[in-house]
């Protein structure tokens, strides 16, 4: 199991299902969707940042294939 598929799986919990064609804009709108989660106090901290990296992981991974 990848690490963004436990992302994403925690995010529908929420019913919040993020898939655009554009994996990058998919990063940023699930970033996004985890900062609202965070000032709603709905995500623990630890979880949070968590998240936070595997997305950063994901963005560099992007940047160097493209």
């Amino acid at each position: 199991m990848s690490r963004m598929y436990e992302v994403r799986e925690y995010l529908r919990r929420y019913n919040s299902f993020i898939y655009t064609k554009d994996k990058s804009l998919d990063l940023d709108l699930i970033e996004e969707e985890l900062k609202e989660l965070k000032e709603n106090s709905f995500i623990e901290n630890d979880l949070y940042l968590k998240f936070i990296l595997i997305i950063r992981k994901e963005r560099r991974l992007l940047k160097k294939e493209n």
